[in-house]
């Protein structure tokens, strides 16, 4: 006991000689922020998590006289949805897929409780390469967003297989063409100005 009691002495008067008492408000400061950053960290994890939209996806039985199939969208969270990306795709077997980015359903909020039907509809196209619907594989990307557009969610739905999956985050995709937008709007208003006179 004695012997701590004659480390912690001299502990002490290491602190109280120059500038060593410096060093060790230096650590504790650098501890604080540490412990701090990390608390700020959490936090902002589980406010995202508030706002981080939840949906549904599930299919419809396609009627004997439809073409095409139904997927059900809906809205499960507490707070209402937007949609920022709905890409649908058809796989034929032994074709290459077939892709339609649906821009109508941009920016269409989506109410708490509600829900939207998504049509994967390549009806023209499977006629014209003469490909029965059974023989194809039917696939959903879409991204939604809390409406503050914090917070994105990408939904990757995979019919053929049943696969449902989810990754947080807006793919990169989406977040160049929304910051590219309002200079293609730009662009349009002075082209309508020049075009008019």
């Amino acid at each position: 006991m004695c012997f701590l009691w004659l480390q912690l002495g001299r502990f002490w008067h290491w602190v109280q000689e120059g500038g060593n008492s410096n060093i060790i408000l230096v650590g504790i400061t650098l501890i604080y922020v540490w412990l701090t950053g990390r608390i700020m960290k959490a936090t902002t994890r589980q406010a995202s998590g508030s706002l981080q939209p939840v949906l549904s996806l599930c299919r419809f039985a396609k009627s004997g006289d439809e073409s095409f199939h139904t997927i059900l969208i809906e809205n499960k969270s507490d707070r209402p949805v937007v949609f920022l990306d709905v890409v649908i795709s058809c796989h034929p077997m032994g074709h290459k897929a077939i892709v339609h980015n649906l821009r109508g359903w941009d920016d269409q909020i989506l109410s708490t409780g509600d829900n939207a039907r998504l049509k994967l509809d390549f009806s023209k196209e499977l006629a014209a390469l003469r490909i029965d619907i059974s023989m194809c594989g039917f696939g959903a990307d879409i991204v939604v967003s809390d409406l503050s557009r914090q917070v994105a969610i990408q939904y990757d739905f995979a019919w053929a297989v049943g696969r449902f999956a989810c990754k947080v985050g807006m793919p990169f995709r989406v977040r160049w063409r929304y910051r590219l937008r309002p200079w293609g709007w730009r662009y349009h208003r002075v082209k309508s100005r020049f075009s008019s006179t």
